[in-house]
C-alpha cells in the first residue's frame, strides 16, 4: 500500500465514527389492540399462622382458613400493547382491563373460638400486568411484578393473606405469550398455579386457574398507530 493513500484511509474511518445518528437503527412502535371477550377463574389462599415470632406479635398464630376471589363475565374490556422494536431487540408495555362479576368470601377460624368469620367483598373488575419482554408479551394475574396494587382481591374483614403477601411471595402466576402470536385474530392464554407461600404472619398455598380470550380489535389499533 502506498503512504499517499493512508491519510485518505484514516479520513475515511474518522467520518464513519463521527457519522449522525441517522446511520443508528431506528426504534419502531407497533400497538395492538384486543377486546376481551373471556375472563373467569378462581384464586385461593388456604393458610395458617406460621408460628414464628412474626404471627405471635401480631396475634395471629391461631388462625387458620381459606380466602377465595371468583370472578366471570367480563364486560367492556379491553387490552392494549405497545411494542417497540430497535433492529431485532423488543420492549414495551400494555394495559389489560375490565368489568366483571368478582366476588372474594373468607371462612376464617381463630383457636378457642367456636364461630368462624366469613365475610363476603364484591368487586366490579379486575386487571392484568402486561409487559414486553425480548420477543415474548407477558401477562401476570394482577399485580404480577409488584406494581402498585388496583385492588386486594383477598382482602376481607377477616383475618388472612392479602394481595400484597402474594406479590411478596413471588406465587402469582404469568404466562409468555411469543410476539408473532400476538398478530392472531384470536388469543387464548390461562393463568395457573398451586404454589406454596410464606409471606408476614401467614404460610399457606396459593392456587389460581384462570382463563382469557382476547380477539383483536382492528379498528381501535388504526386509531393508535395513526400518523
Amino acid at each position: 500500500m502506498s503512504n499517499h493513500r493512508v491519510p485518505a484511509i484514516a479520513t475515511l474511518l474518522f467520518s464513519l465514527l463521527l457519522a449522525p445518528p441517522a446511520l443508528a437503527a431506528k426504534t419502531h412502535t407497533t400497538n395492538y389492540a384486543y377486546r376481551v371477550t373471556k375472563a373467569q377463574g378462581t384464586e385461593t389462599a388456604t393458610f395458617q399462622g406460621d408460628g414464628t415470632q412474626t404471627c405471635a406479635s401480631a396475634g395471629l398464630c391461631g388462625y387458620s382458613g381459606t380466602v377465595t376471589y371468583t370472578f366471570a363475565n367480563p364486560r367492556g374490556g379491553f387490552a392494549i400493547v405497545t411494542v417497540q422494536t430497535r433492529g431485532h431487540r423488543h420492549a414495551g408495555f400494555g394495559d389489560l382491563e375490565f368489568g366483571a362479576d368478582g366476588t372474594t368470601t373468607s371462612n376464617v377460624t381463630e383457636a378457642g373460638v367456636a364461630q368462624p368469620c366469613t365475610d363476603t367483598v364484591k368487586h366490579r373488575g379486575d386487571t392484568l400486568d402486561v409487559f414486553v419482554s425480548g420477543s415474548r408479551v407477558g401477562f401476570g394475574l394482577h399485580a404480577f411484578n409488584a406494581d402498585t396494587l388496583s385492588a386486594d382481591y383477598l382482602g376481607t374483614h377477616c383475618a388472612g393473606p392479602t394481595e400484597e403477601d402474594m406479590v411478596a411471595a413471588q406465587v402469582l402466576p404469568a404466562v409468555g405469550i411469543p410476539l408473532s402470536v400476538m398478530k392472531r385474530k384470536r388469543i387464548d392464554f390461562g393463568l395457573h398455579t398451586n404454589l406454596p407461600f410464606h409471606s408476614g404472619p401467614f404460610q399457606g398455598t396459593l392456587k389460581v386457574d384462570a382463563d382469557y380470550t382476547l380477539v383483536r380489535d382492528r379498528k381501535a389499533e388504526r386509531r393508535l398507530n395513526k400518523g
